[in-house]
């Protein structure tokens, strides 16, 4: 059965499908016994049309879903002075979200390699993230409300290096911020407070073009117009961050004599995620348009159950197995998935021969992966009309993908 759909993780992978064949092909190595990840179990349960493709480039992914783990990369975060979950935005995962109580709760990352280099002042990079920001009103009376930042300016006021986004009383603003080695090296971009919505959700991604030293910020999926409060940044590596840590939550300032109040974040942040590149307008409208979807927390990969037959019957009183190819496409390799990961239909049958077998079913010159399945071991029942399975790469990567059948005999 035939299907095409854009999914992807890591980039977006196209994909068509045909035929399989016999068990007696050569046969992949055999996986480790293990249970599914979290994110496998989780995603089983939505429908690949629900949740958005992840854009490529996505470094690190904070879901909060009860966690402060990175679940793409290893760049874990650390809950700080209280900082705690609560129900989030996106419904995909547990559906929590980090809460901040605006005193001192922050998710401290560190300061890993990656993200040194993500942030370091030469290098493009998109935030996007899902927020409340709890306060009756912001003005010039306001703390410095701090979404996220890398480094921190001090006391007053040494500006020794930081490159953040917070509310900025000074500037009465929402304000992007780089600094490096005194006031005289760095930018401030600033936007309308009025642009930013208080006390409900609100999808926020700041995209900074490095070449031109811009960001750009866009709120519930529309592009804001900012103004420059001063820019005299050269442009070179903000050598005065590196090392120091990624705070999702805050601290902007760590002198509250230079402004009166705590620095922190005060509500709720959900989804988490930095790029290593600017991501598109439409890319960016695309997840705010997702809603409570979200992105995909798996990789989605193109499947054909009985490949070859069109339409793909099954009777789910027979007592033989259900063949499932998975296919590997440009972007996706087959062959690493580990077949004794992998659970099929709604009551997650395991792989009847406990092992995969390669072969190149659709005759494009790439080994995809084939599977069976005992039928009664699926939980398919009369009526259904798709059927999905889950489980995991080599490297730990949670896969999905579904298909769709029709039922047949009584």
């Amino acid at each position: 059965m035939k299907k095409s759909q854009n999914y992807l993780l890591l980039g977006s992978f196209l994909v068509g499908v045909i035929l399989i064949s016999a068990c007696n092909r050569p046969e992949s190595p055999t996986a480790p016994e293990g249970k599914l990840s979290y994110l496998a179990k989780a995603s089983i349960q939505a429908s690949t049309t629900d949740c958005l493709p992840v854009p490529s480039g996505l470094v690190s992914w904070w879901p909060g879903d009860g966690h402060a783990n990175d679940i793409v990369g290893e760049n874990h975060g650390t809950l700080q002075n209280g900082a705690t979950f609560s129900t989030g935005f996106v419904t995909s995962g547990n559906g929590q979200g980090f809460s901040l109580d605006g005193v001192d709760d922050i998710i401290d990352v560190g300061s890993p390699q990656a993200l040194d280099d993500l942030f370091n002042g030469i290098h493009d990079f998109t935030v996007s993230v899902w927020y409340v920001l709890e306060v009756e009103e912001v003005g010039r009376t306001s703390p410095y409300l701090t979404l996220f930042t890398k480094g921190n300016i001090g006391s007053c006021c040494d500006y020794s290096g930081t490159l953040s986004f917070a509310y900025d009383p000074y500037v009465r603003g929402y304000s992007f911020e780089i600094y490096d080695g005194g006031y005289g090296n760095g930018l401030v971009k600033k936007w309308s407070a009025s642009d930013f919505p208080l006390n409900e959700w609100v999808h926020f991604a700041l995209a900074y073009n490095a070449f031109l030293h811009d960001p750009e910020v866009y709120v519930n999926g529309q592009k804001l117009t900012g103004s420059y409060f001063y820019n005299q940044y050269d442009g070179t590596v903000i050598e005065n961050i590196l090392d120091q840590d990624f705070k999702i939550g805050g601290e902007f300032l760590t002198d509250s004599n230079v402004w009166p109040g705590n620095h922190y974040w005060k509500g709720l942040i959900d989804e988490f995620q930095v790029f290593d590149r600017i991501l598109t307008e439409a890319e960016i409208r695309a997840e705010y348009n997702a809603g409570s979807a979200g992105k995909c927390k798996f990789i989605s990969v193109e499947i054909d159950i009985k490949p070859g037959s069109d339409p793909n019957s099954i009777n789910p009183r027979s007592k033989g197995v259900i063949p499932v190819a998975i296919l590997t496409t440009e972007g996706f390799d087959a062959t690493t998935v580990e077949p004794l990961s992998v659970e099929f239909g709604p009551d997650g049958a395991s792989e009847f021969h406990g092992r995969g077998h390669i072969n190149d079913v659709d005759g494009d010159g790439d080994d995809d992966l084939v599977l069976h399945f005992r039928t009664q071991e699926t939980g398919i029942v009369a009526g259904d009309t798709e059927a999905c399975l889950a489980g995991e790469t080599t490297s730990g990567d949670p896969i999905k993908g579904c298909d769709t059948i029709r039922t047949v005999g009584r």
